[in-house]
């Protein structure tokens, strides 16, 4: 059986922290390490539990718990989820979230769930529906906008890998992803097999939302709400733009954007000098116009030029989130442009 242990008084220093558990129905049997190339990991865990609670309910929050279980059938895994509206207490009956044809024999298995601030649920897992081989998988992902009572339709986001390459070396798939989800999409981290190893991967679920305003760039940008004079499909306000969609080739340096932007780990300054040689100045300074880092300072030749920004300052201590500035120097003309940092 699965359970939720909740405190009340947790956050209490003055008190004694007490746990209440609370046994939860996910639809079926916890399956442990069974072994053997039969399963899609065969000698790793298939079921992760995860329980998240809903910040936009209150002072007693709706708590969601969802895992991988073993249903009743042939199916050897199933992704189910049930949602507690009393804040742990008690849970509603389990919803099974994979929606291909029950006793399949599909695989679902190592299931992520995170909760973004506006309450979106979001749900991947791995999955064997298109092959019916239990280690060829491919990645699935739903959501839900209403507190678990309704769900997106299963939604494939990669293509088919194969968890059993490596065996004999590799002893079992990693089993530890993670995923963050923002207002209008998803960041997750996972592991799969796409270049002959086990490797970590990076897949964006949804839009971005560069000017943190809820709405995804490509909504804003399509309701032209957001310019994009560049055309590259970040709003014009997270990154500097010229003030014209076509670019003045007789200036002595064209700025195209920063990207990304924002950023968390670098961001790529490009602009493109147009006459045959200029001396250029970078630099990188903070909201209050000091100096941080000076990233070029010397001459370049004509063409198209890429600068990378670390997010450090000149000593290499990085610096903490916030928004700083570039002003880029060449030939006597100034361009500049704001950079948002956000580790």
């Amino acid at each position: 059986p699965s359970y939720v242990i909740r405190s009340t008084n947790a956050w209490d220093p003055n008190q004694t922290t007490t746990f209440q558990a609370t046994q939860v129905d996910l639809g079926g049997e916890y399956r442990y390490p069974i072994g053997g190339t039969s399963t899609p990991n065969p000698l790793g865990l298939h079921s992760m539990v995860w329980v998240v609670a809903d910040p936009t309910t209150g002072p007693t929050p709706h708590v969601y718990a969802m895992g991988a279980m073993i249903p009743p059938g042939p199916d050897p895994l199933d992704v189910f989820f049930a949602r507690s509206t009393d804040g742990g207490v008690s849970f509603d009956p389990p919803v099974r979230l994979n929606t291909d044809p029950q006793q399949s024999g599909n695989w679902q298995w190592l299931p992520v769930m995170s909760i973004a601030p506006n309450g979106r649920i979001d749900v991947v897992w791995n999955d064997t529906r298109a092959t019916g081989t239990p280690n060829l998988n491919e990645l699935y992902y739903t959501c839900s906008s209403d507190g678990g009572l309704t769900w997106s339709p299963n939604q494939k986001v990669s293509g088919q890998w194969d968890a059993h390459l490596g065996w004999g070396n590799n002893a079992h798939y990693g089993e530890y992803n993670q995923m963050v989800s923002d207002n209008v999409g998803a960041d997750l981290a996972w592991t799969a097999t796409f270049n002959g190893e086990m490797d970590i991967f990076h897949t964006r679920l949804g839009d971005y939302d560069c000017n943190q305003n809820s709405v995804g760039d490509s909504t804003d940008i399509a309701n032209q709400t957001s310019a994009d004079l560049n055309q590259d499909g970040v709003p014009d306000e997270c990154e500097f733009v010229p003030t014209s969609a076509e670019p003045d080739f007789g200036s002595p340096a064209v700025v195209h954007s920063a990207f990304p932007n924002p950023f968390r780990h670098s961001t790529t300054v490009r602009f493109t000098i147009e006459t045959e040689e200029e001396v250029v100045r970078l630099r990188v300074f903070d909201l209050q116009g000091r100096e941080l880092h000076r990233l070029v300072d010397g001459s370049l030749r004509r063409g198209r030029q890429e600068v990378v920004w670390d997010g450090r300052e000149v000593a290499g201590e990085l610096l903490p989130s916030g928004v700083y500035f570039y002003l880029l120097e060449i030939g006597g003309v100034r361009s500049a442009g704001k950079l948002v940092l956000s580790r």
